[in-house]
């Protein structure tokens, strides 16, 4: 199972530089589900603490970790657009052997409600903008030294 996380999990700098963050569980003697791998794309799930950090609920947490039982228990398991999808070892090479959940998961029947991507514009549009005024202070004070 191969499960790709939402960006800003983790602040790593003062920028709020993201890295793409990937789970992957590893089953030695499996039994059930041989020759198929679940990719989960988790990138929509979550909400924004702040401009440079998104939370996972509990809520989400259990959606992802029930649908990964369910896959690997067989019990009512099926694939979930813009979430889930369980892929063979086939379908897995014609891909060029990619592990990528977004590869495999459907993106059209994207979920989500407009309110979210607009409040998500709004915040990138504000650190889009500090990051400018910063830019401008440098830049003033680069001209500044020039100057002499």
């Amino acid at each position: 199972c191969v499960v790709s996380l939402p960006p800003k999990l983790f602040a790593t700098t003062k920028r709020g530089t993201s890295i793409p963050v990937s789970l992957w569980f590893l089953a030695k003697n499996r039994t059930q589900r041989k020759g198929e791998t679940l990719f989960i794309d988790a990138r929509e799930r979550g909400s924004l603490a702040s401009r440079r950090l998104r939370v996972l609920t509990d809520a989400d947490i259990d959606e992802i970790s029930g649908c990964f039982r369910r896959w690997r228990s067989g019990e009512s398991y099926r694939d979930v657009p813009a979430f889930s999808q369980s892929a063979t070892r086939e379908q897995i090479k014609d891909h060029n052997w990619s592990l990528i959940p977004g590869v495999y998961v459907e993106r059209s029947a994207r979920t989500g409600d407009d309110e979210d991507d607009i409040q998500t514009s709004l915040l990138k549009t504000q650190e889009l903008l500090a990051v400018n005024a910063d830019l401008g202070r440098r830049l003033a004070a680069l001209l500044e030294q020039l100057r002499g």
